[in-house]
């Protein structure tokens, strides 16, 4: 007797702009090369694991950007995606980049994280949540989840993106809701062990470019809410670098979620066509154009 695979979802399949991008990706039907942002953005996270393992010790930035180049290599690899022309030429600009940034990572965090009661990197998650009377399976991994001392649990989510978040897209961002609700109500493996920790994270978005300082003069609210003028080279205020999530209406996450699990066991994968991403796109290759053959870009 067979056993039917059971689908698994994952944050991807939940924040990906086109519907259709994101099954095709989980169907092995991308094809595309590793750029130059998303290979810097693999390489920091691997970088700020390592820090963490370091207890954010500063001095070693430089051996974590080395780390942190050398998973992403390896991660890519894997997943069989070339890496592009640009990142090999800019190397050395991209490793100097990682090395700077957590420095000051350490620098601005290592005794926050000294208090902590415990903390973890890469972390599995899963939950199981009920669709129509049928399991859906949510897994994903935490970059970073840690526990102050009162007791709280946190969820630390790294990015390195071109636009900081605004708080209007942090309310609504389905993959930092998804993380919430999964330490909540689901499980996480913490010490070979899953473990239900039962307790509501508070979920932050690390927009790890907002640790390097500004570069020129700019008036901006400073931590305490207060409008003051920050010079060339001053540290960004902590709110530009941890920015919290609001989360609170579980309801409208889950029916979101629900809704997604739904189309997809219905087969229905729509397109969101976009001017630039199309044409970038991993998965164009095997995705529906309405160019007379309906098999998209064969070349």
């Amino acid at each position: 007797m067979t056993t039917a695979t059971k689908t698994e979802y994952h944050t991807s399949f939940l924040t990906a702009s086109c519907n259709r991008q994101a099954y095709l990706t989980r169907e092995g039907k991308a094809v595309g090369e590793a750029t130059g942002a998303l290979f810097r953005g693999i390489a920091a996270s691997a970088a700020m694991e390592y820090a963490h393992a370091q207890k954010l010790d500063p001095a070693c930035a430089a051996g974590a950007a080395i780390t942190g180049w050398s998973e992403a290599e390896a991660q890519c690899e894997a997943e069989n995606r070339p890496l592009s022309e640009a990142v090999g030429k800019n190397k050395p600009k991209t490793l100097a980049e990682i090395e700077r940034v957590v420095s000051l990572y350490c620098d601005r965090f290592r005794q926050m994280f000294s208090t902590a009661k415990r903390y973890y990197t890469e972390v599995p998650i899963r939950w199981a949540i009920d669709v129509d009377g049928e399991p859906a399976e949510f897994a994903s991994h935490l970059d970073l989840l840690w526990q102050a001392a009162g007791g709280s649990w946190y969820v630390d989510d790294w990015k390195w993106r071109a636009d900081a978040p605004s708080p209007h897209y942090l309310s609504r961002n389905m993959q930092l809701g998804m993380y919430a609700l999964a330490v909540a109500h689901g499980e996480v493996l913490l010490d070979d062990f899953w473990v239900a920790l039962d307790a509501m994270p508070v979920v932050t978005w690390v927009h790890l470019p907002h640790l390097l300082p500004y570069t020129m003069k700019v008036k901006a609210k400073d931590d305490s809410g207060q409008l003051v003028t920050f010079a060339k080279g001053d540290p960004r205020p902590l709110k530009n670098i941890r920015c919290t999530a609001d989360i609170h209406d579980e309801a409208v996450i889950l029916d979101e979620f629900r809704q997604r699990v739904r189309m997809d066991r219905a087969g229905f994968h729509p397109t969101s066509p976009d001017p630039i991403g199309c044409r970038l796109c991993e998965c164009s290759r095997h995705c529906p154009s309405f160019d007379g053959d309906g098999k998209g870009e064969q070349q």
